[in-house]
């Protein structure tokens, strides 16, 4: 069965990737509200965590009832998360990947992006999809570069401009 704890050597730091424990929560808000300010802080119905506040409190029960939830860790402190939620016989959802300013462009997204594809191929899953926003140009690039093609590209009405990019990807199973 799947590995529920891996190591990685990045430059001179250790990471440490696990399943997600109900003590990580206070982490990934912290790093949930740091990616919030850099990328969506014109936003004004994000200031306050709106429903994504919720979903976090909720990895440990019936949201990933079929799924699973990881932290990235360095030195105690969460860099990175990423969850993968079965949703439908073939299918799963790569949800809440993000990755701490300080440690981009190491691959570490690409290392939680293979981590979660082979939990998928475990499952027996034949496509990952996942959805992110248009300004989000570096994470859409990882993706696109590891097999993920856009399947919609769509304006969601809000008081502000938000652009929606789904992607998929066909596994190997």
């Amino acid at each position: 069965m799947f590995i529920e704890f891996i190591q990685y050597l990045v430059s001179e730091y250790v990471m440490e990737v696990r399943e997600y424990q109900k003590s990580d929560i206070n982490g990934i808000k912290l790093l949930h509200k740091e990616f919030e300010k850099e990328f969506f802080n014109d936003f004004p119905t994000m200031s306050d965590g709106g429903h994504w506040e919720s979903e976090l409190t909720h990895h440990d029960s019936s949201m990933l009832e079929d799924g699973k939830f990881w932290v990235m860790e360095n030195e105690g402190e969460i860099i990175g998360f990423v969850g993968i939620q079965v949703v439908g016989e073939n299918t799963a959802e790569l949800i809440r990947m993000r990755v701490k300013r300080k440690f981009r462009r190491q691959g570490l997204g690409k290392q939680l992006l293979s981590m979660a594809e082979k939990y998928c191929r475990e499952l027996k899953k034949r496509r990952i999809e996942l959805h992110t926003a248009k300004r989000l140009v570096i994470a859409r690039r990882m993706y696109e570069k590891n097999g993920y093609k856009l399947y919609s590209e769509q304006e969601i009405p809000m008081p502000f401009k938000f652009t929606m990019m789904s992607y998929y990807k066909d596994l190997d199973v």
